[in-house]
């Protein structure tokens, strides 16, 4: 049995709205969500395009807490990145999701879980454009599934 992330957006407005993320792959499951800026967000799907991958600039969407003067996350509640597997052009999808502590006299992570979902070049390219279409509230919700080897 494979893995899969489903996404979806709810929007605050043109340019604001929380991206959800749940994933299930062999077992395990995770949920989490961040806010993000429209606009960033579509900047940042394209980045899931690239081809080859390189390791000095992998593409990755972040979000969670930040610091005061928002130059750095503080509490990581979302990732997702991209990295090359292997030499022969293996690829994968990385998600980290976690939920905050509901009591703010406790900060720090309810609960988190991650998962690496193994994907090809072209799964990589289509996830890009779905992205980018769900930023743009062109589509409700994508779904990306781990190939099979």
């Amino acid at each position: 049995m494979g893995g899969r992330l489903r996404m979806w957006i709810k929007f605050e407005d043109d340019n604001m709205g929380e991206l959800y993320a749940e994933f299930d792959a062999y077992g395990f499951s995770g949920r989490g969500s961040a806010w993000f800026q429209m606009s960033n967000l579509v900047a940042q799907a394209k980045q899931f395009a690239q081809y080859p991958l390189v390791s000095a600039n992998i593409p990755c969407i972040n979000g969670g807490f930040w610091n005061s003067d928002a130059t750095k996350i503080v509490e990581e509640h979302f990732y997702i990145s991209t990295y090359p597997t292997n030499d022969r052009g293996g690829v994968a999808l990385f998600v980290r999701l976690a939920v905050p502590r509901p009591d703010q006299n406790r900060p720090g992570l309810h609960c988190s879980a991650s998962v690496e979902l193994k994907a090809s070049y072209e799964q990589l390219s289509k996830f890009s454009s779905d992205l980018e279409s769900l930023a743009c509230g062109n589509t409700a919700e994508i779904v990306f599934s781990e190939i099979n080897e």
